[in-house]
């Protein structure tokens, strides 16, 4: 079953994603376990390809700034889910809405969800 957040029923048709992440390390810790579920993902789905673009924190805040400032976002990013970070990105209407009830049984935990809705609308999931 692919997830809800994105499913290509064609699959003649090869698609390209890019996908930033602020976990650099791909080879150990949630790096790995991230681009584990990449890879399955792509080795499930062949005409998709995942390109990753990682970096630390810092240097991942700032790239990300260029990127709004551009309005040039990857189609899969991480944030966090703090209002002071992920408010403006919903406002400014870089995340795509999501639907709360795809989410439903997933197990998140009361409240999970708080910094990564607005307005009764969601744009994110937490990681943890």
């Amino acid at each position: 079953m692919n997830p809800p957040f994105f499913t290509v029923e064609n699959t003649n048709i090869k698609v390209t994603l890019k996908f930033f992440s602020n976990l650099p390390d791909r080879t150990a810790g949630q790096g790995r376990l991230e681009q584990i579920l990449i890879d399955n993902y792509m080795k499930a789905n062949p005409h998709v390809q995942i390109e990753v673009e990682a970096l630390q924190d810092e240097p991942y805040k700032q790239k990300f700034r260029v990127y709004t400032a551009g309005n040039q976002l990857p189609d899969i990013f991480m944030v966090w889910g703090q209002p002071a970070f992920f408010d403006p990105i919903m406002k400014g209407g870089y995340a795509a809405e999501l639907n709360w009830a795809d989410y439903r049984d997933y197990g998140f935990f009361d409240g999970a969800l708080d910094g990564f809705s607005m307005d009764g609308k969601l744009y994110g999931l937490a990681r943890n």
